[in-house]
């Protein structure tokens, strides 16, 4: 049976389009164990997605597409 997690919720009100929404950000409060395997399965899952789009150990320059008449938007 999973442990139940406790969160930890912060609200904001936002004005959005002539009107205001409701945006909560909840985080988990979990033991330092288990949010550190929980960070490095991450890392570990965001190393698999970005290696898969490396070319041959150069780095590509993501920001390419963002050019605008030869000279590049600020990054």
């Amino acid at each position: 049976m999973p442990i139940p997690v406790r969160f930890e919720s912060e609200v904001k009100t936002v004005p959005f389009g002539g009107g205001t929404i409701r945006i909560e950000n909840r985080t988990p409060v979990l033991p330092p164990k288990e949010r550190e395997r929980r960070r490095r399965e991450i890392e570990s899952c965001l190393y698999d997605v970005f290696s898969k789009y490396e070319d041959k150990g150069r780095k590509i320059d993501v920001f390419s597409k963002y050019e605008d008449k030869g000279r590049k938007i600020a990054q």
